[in-house]
Parts: structure tokens; C-alpha cells; sequence
């Protein structure tokens, strides 16, 4: 269950809804926002290839990659970090999303802006934990979504 949800847009300052990368309370999670937000061409989103895992080794950890996949549309990872992995206690790459979270990965397929939520969710332990998270467009070669880039970063202290 979500506790909070903004989305924001490709500027990082501040977006059509008023909410900018300052208002991201991790700050590695605010520096994943601002290098993807670093990539857009003009009013083009980044794509895939715009990112290099070597401009950003200390977020590989928390971070994670998703094919959109149309027709019918449904999302996998692709690649998920080892801290990711850790707090779940499972490596999800190659898997579906669950279909609780798919509302959010579509929103940001379907409009091709950014997602930062506060969640309360089961940890490995079965417990209950916040984390935040956020999700990003990729455009592919016909500047549709094609991939998202996304973060995790569990936060007990949210709650």
C-alpha cells in the first residue's frame, strides 16, 4: 500500500505538478532522478543506451531495469541490484511484476513520466517495511516506453 505517491517529470527542478528531485527524500535515489533527468535530448526522454552503469557504481545496488512488453502489456525485470535482491530475498530478473504493482509501472509506460512512491510492504522476513521507490521512462527506437529504469531504497524511518 502506497503512503505516498508523486510523479514527477524530466525537469529536475521542479515539474507541472510542482514536485521536483529536492522533494526525493534518499539521497541516492535523488541522484539516480537527477543523472536520468541529465540524459533527456530537448523534450526527448533518455533511452537505454543513454545510461552507463559505470557513470553510477555506488547506485547499482538499489537499482533495476524492466522490459515493457506490449501486446498484451505486462512488465519483466531484466535486471535487478543486489541490494534490491537482499531486501526481497529473491532475485526477480526474468519474472513478471506481481499484478499489484503493475497500475504503476503502466502510468509510466503510458505517459512517459517518472514515478516516486513511499510504500509499506512484506520484507524476506515477512515483515512489514517502508521503502521508496522510484521508476523512470526509457525510450526505445520509436521513442515509445520501452524499458524503465527504476530504484529502490528501504527506508524504515518513513514510518
Amino acid at each position: 500500500m502506497a503512503l505516498e505517491r508523486v510523479v514527477v517529470s524530466g525537469n529536475p527542478e521542479v515539474s507541472a505538478t510542482g514536485f521536483g528531485a529536492a522533494q526525493i527524500a534518499n539521497p541516492l535515489l535523488r541522484d539516480l532522478y537527477l543523472y536520468w533527468a541529465d540524459k533527456w535530448h530537448g523534450p526527448y526522454m533518455p533511452t537505454r543506451a543513454d545510461i552507463d552503469p559505470l557513470d553510477m557504481p555506488a547506485l547499482l545496488p538499489m537499482i533495476y531495469l524492466v522490459d515493457v512488453e506490449r501486446q498484451p502489456l505486462r512488465f519483466r525485470f531484466r535486471l535487478v541490484g543486489t541490494r534490491v535482491v537482499s531486501w526481497f530475498g529473491r532475485d526477480m530478473t526474468g519474472q513478471y511484476v506481481e499484478e499489484a504493482q503493475v497500475w504503476r509501472y503502466r502510468e509510466v509506460a503510458e505517459t512517459g513520466r517518472a514515478s516516486y512512491d513511499r510504500l509499506y510492504a512484506p520484507n524476506k522476513q515477512g515483515r512489514h517495511g517502508s521503502y521508496q521507490c522510484l521508476l523512470m521512462p526509457l525510450a526505445g527506437e520509436n521513442g515509445s516506453v520501452e524499458m524503465l529504469l527504476g530504484g529502490m531504497q528501504p527506508t524504515p524511518s518513513l514510518i
